[in-house]
């Protein structure tokens, strides 16, 4: 079997050398614990490397809707005869099937596979060195976040410039398709410091972990360590940030899920989440008393998945049970999520509690939207984009963008100053 692995800087083969281990899914990762070992598993078979950037973005554009360029199918035509072929994306092994007659593989097996590759990459490619894994420009990276190549970060950057933002919010899957590797893993730099660079975006930016986010080492997206090498980043399981009027809750929506702890094709990094009952428990009664000891004037809770959504995802039934009713009680006036790969704003029947999302950063689902009531499903966007809020003690202002920066959304919600009711 052999190994199709996209860098930055081409494509690469690897022969896997003990097919065996594949079956052994648990344990891969100790198989990449270093260079020699690593070496014992796969070795570089053959390496196309991009002439220029323009080639590179090509190549990389493609991927994105799961189709090989022709530079490679040539390089695949000239080293692939009669092997079978793993590959990260199920839609891309299909094209290459239909189009070489090359038979594909895609499993849990083979992306643990790509993700102990990538731990070793530049060992495992001589003469590649970190220089050439470097991003290059318009956000090319590798494959783990070629999603977000048609994302603009510098429009994203311009409207910060004219908001003057304070702080950035992600809502979850910060690093496609299986979070990071370690610490250490290259695509922290290619998938965040490198990508955005605007002026305007280097400030905090607050983070919480999605469900791709725990298919990998998802203590090392805790880690202080990667603070230490970009002080923006700020990423814990739940927490609190407080302002002069408003507190932002932050809360770790991945382990409310059953479906995740049931999925055959995925592996899920469960440390620190087990037992989970008593970990879900723990975080609803935190959740439960910050809202209850909060004095601000504005509540907003931020969490990877939906609550109620028209996309993809629908509803998350689970958090419908346990999380909504507790923001209903203590009058949280957004609750602002990702998951669904859209923008998106719903209106609650039951209370001021107004659902927004903001998963346009990444591949868009064209199309993929269910039918909802029109007075309460106020703004759907099927497209890539972003969202801003701005804030004073008596207005809430929210507008979605699209990537080219274009306000397709605009919402306000006035509550009255605290003044009026004082008595004279």
């Amino acid at each position: 079997m052999l190994v199709l692995f996209e860098t930055p800087a081409g494509f690469a083969l690897f022969k896997v050398l003990d097919e065996g281990k594949l079956s052994q899914i648990e344990d891969l990762w100790k198989e990449f614990s270093s260079t020699d070992s690593a070496r014992k598993v796969v070795k570089l078979k053959a390496f196309d490397k991009f002439e220029n950037t323009a080639e590179a973005l090509s190549a990389a554009t493609l991927l994105i809707d799961g189709k090989p360029s022709k530079g490679l199918r040539k390089f695949l035509k000239a080293h692939c005869p009669g092997e079978k072929l793993a590959v990260a994306d199920s839609k891309l092994g299909n094209a290459i099937k239909e189009k070489l007659q090359i038979d594909c593989v895609h499993n849990n097996g083979v992306m643990e596979l790509m993700r102990g590759i990538r731990s070793q990459l530049t060992e495992l490619i001589s003469g590649l060195g970190s220089q050439d894994l470097a991003p290059m420009s318009l956000g090319l990276s590798h494959s783990l976040s070629r999603y977000k190549l048609k994302f603009s970060p510098e429009k994203m950057g311009k409207v910060g410039k004219k908001l003057d933002v304070d702080f950035i919010i992600s809502t979850g899957d910060n690093f496609y398709d299986d979070g990071l590797t370690g610490i250490n893993d290259p695509a922290f730099e290619q998938s965040f410091t490198n990508i955005y660079t605007s002026p305007s975006l280097q400030k905090k930016w607050f983070n919480v972990l999605g469900n791709h986010d725990y298919r990998g080492d998802v203590l090392a997206q805790l880690s202080p360590e990667l603070r230490q090498r970009d002080s923006r980043w700020i990423c814990l399981r739940s927490y609190i940030v407080n302002t002069e009027i408003a507190d932002f809750f932050f809360v770790d929506t991945t382990p409310f899920q059953d479906k995740y702890f049931h999925e055959k094709d995925h592996t899920y990094n469960w440390r620190g989440v087990l037992p989970r009952q008593k970990y879900l428990s723990n975080l609803l009664k935190d959740v439960d008393r910050a809202l209850e000891e909060s004095k601000a004037k504005w509540k907003f809770v931020v969490g990877h998945h939906t609550i109620l959504s028209a996309g993809h995802h629908g509803n998350t039934q689970e958090l419908v049970d346990h999380l909504l009713p507790i923001l209903e009680a203590h009058n949280v006036d957004l609750y602002i999520n990702g998951h669904d790969h859209c923008l998106e704003h719903i209106s609650s029947p039951d209370s001021e509690l107004q659902f927004m999302t903001s998963g346009g950063g990444s591949k868009a689902w064209r199309g993929d939207v269910k039918d909802w009531n029109p007075n309460e499903l106020k703004f759907y966007y099927d497209g890539q984009g972003f969202m801003s809020m701005q804030l004073t003690k008596t207005k809430l202002n929210v507008k979605f963008y699209d990537l080219f920066g274009n306000v397709l959304h605009n919402w306000t919600k006035v509550k009255p100053s605290l003044d009026l009711y004082s008595s004279s």
